[in-house]
């Protein structure tokens, strides 16, 4: 699609329309909640929130699952210069690309990735990755899901004007504000609409924010409430006797938490509402449990047998691993678009033929692994499977190709070593018999 201004201020209306929401889901991740903004006020005490951020400590055991273990690339002709180059361009990206990307993907149920040609202090170009979200972005999609149209909202430090990229198939634009105020002159557009979009199958109905929303408003409204009960007597009242209390003797108790009786048969005294703390503390504990199973997350803190198996471990977090693999294969569709976008890049600057379709992109989760019963099937299926897929399947192998090929290259320098030297034509004088004096 070409620059269409009736578009992309249809674009820009709708982002600004979803701009709260996804603050808000921001918001939740960083760990400013309603508890901030709705909880009560009391002008005594010392209003305590408590905080306790499920949301974030969710999403970052995700992706520590899902991404922790770098990604490993193998093609299914096994074209070892392809996975060079795809390797030497995983070096230029910041070693987090991926686990920001995914991180965004998970809070607001979706993420993107911009594609753009680096010029780096050596003079050379490089094709760099970029991760956004729809708090600072959005897509204008075909029924294919392939992006037409990219607008991606910033400020400069120090400045309070809104700039816009809009990228397009005709090329980058860049815009002041609005779309009637154009900067410099429209980029060429080497890589059409250089975007790949990594979303949930939901989309925000599938993230964590909408599962488990409500349960930490209530987890952190009924600790808050907990706490300054216990701190402020907040729940309590007092019963007086034999003297008048106005609007002077209650501000003055308040600021000194002094009482002055006017007489001896004054008094005053609690009158306490009686709350269990066994209530409270199941109360927590049932909300907590609530969390835990609606985002199908295990609690790490429990105390397990120290003799627990690889397989009794990896069978308790059996729904967690679904749960990420899924969203492994979200980010995974978003990853063959960015093979794409480097291999027309490659192909374009080479004069080589790669074909992002050829690439195998394989994530290993990082969780324990039972090892040696992995190592007993690989040793069982023995020539049936290839040296570099049994490698992978091992949590200590980072890369199985590289490893096998390692192997190959001390298999071959021990062989050099340990073998006799070779004779030449002069060294057999006597017709052949070594034997001879």
């Amino acid at each position: 699609m070409n620059f269409d201004k009736q578009i992309a201020d249809k674009l820009k209306t709708k982002y600004d329309g979803l701009k709260p929401m996804y603050e808000e889901m921001l918001n939740y991740y960083k760990g400013i909640t309603k508890i901030d903004t709705a909880y009560p006020y009391a002008n005594f005490g010392e209003n305590n929130k408590a905080k306790i951020n499920y949301i974030k400590k969710f999403i970052n055991e995700h992706v520590a699952y899902g991404v922790g273990v770098p990604i490993q690339y193998t093609h299914v002709n096994d074209i070892k210069d392809c996975i060079t180059k795809i390797e030497k361009n995983i070096q230029i990206q910041k070693s987090s690309l991926d686990a920001v990307f995914m991180k965004n993907m998970l809070i607001f149920g979706k993420a993107f990735e911009i594609a753009y040609v680096y010029n780096n202090k050596d003079g050379k170009q490089e094709l760099r990755f970029k991760v956004s979200s729809p708090f600072n972005s959005i897509a204008y999609s075909n029924e294919e899901g392939e992006v037409e149209m990219f607008l991606y909202f910033y400020y400069k430090e120090l400045e309070d004007d809104l700039y816009i990229d809009c990228y397009c198939d005709d090329g980058l634009r860049h815009f002041k504000n609005d779309f009637d105020t154009q900067i410099g002159n429209v980029e060429e557009a080497l890589l059409g609409v250089p975007v790949s979009v990594a979303q949930l199958d939901d989309d925000i109905y599938g993230t964590l924010f909408k599962d488990i929303k409500e349960l930490v408003d209530a987890l952190e409204l009924v600790v808050s409430n907990w706490i300054n009960n216990d701190s402020d007597f907040r729940d309590c009242y007092f019963k007086a006797k034999n003297l008048s209390i106005d609007a002077d003797f209650i501000e003055k108790a308040n600021k000194l938490k002094v009482f002055e009786l006017p007489n001896d048969t004054a008094d005053i005294d609690f009158m306490t509402k009686d709350v269990n703390p066994e209530y409270v503390h199941k109360l927590v504990e049932k909300i907590q449990d609530y969390i835990y199973q609606v985002s199908q997350s295990i609690n790490s803190n429990e105390n397990l047998q120290s003799n627990l198996s690889g397989v009794a471990i990896l069978s308790r977090i059996i729904n967690l691993r679904n749960k990420i693999g899924l969203e492994q294969k979200c980010l995974a569709d978003a990853i063959k678009n960015r093979l794409r976008l480097l291999f027309k890049y490659l192909n374009s600057i080479d004069s080589t033929d790669y074909d992002y379709r050829d690439i195998m992109i394989n994530f290993t989760m990082n969780v324990p692994q039972d090892d040696v019963s992995m190592a007993q099937i690989i040793s069982q299926l023995g020539d049936k499977l290839s040296a570099e897929t049994g490698l992978n399947q091992l949590s200590f192998i980072k890369n199985g190709r590289k490893e096998f090929e390692k192997k190959l290259a001390e298999n071959k320098e021990i062989a050099e070593n340990e073998a006799p030297p070779k004779l030449t034509y002069g060294d057999n004088l006597n017709g052949g018999d070594l034997n001879a004096n």
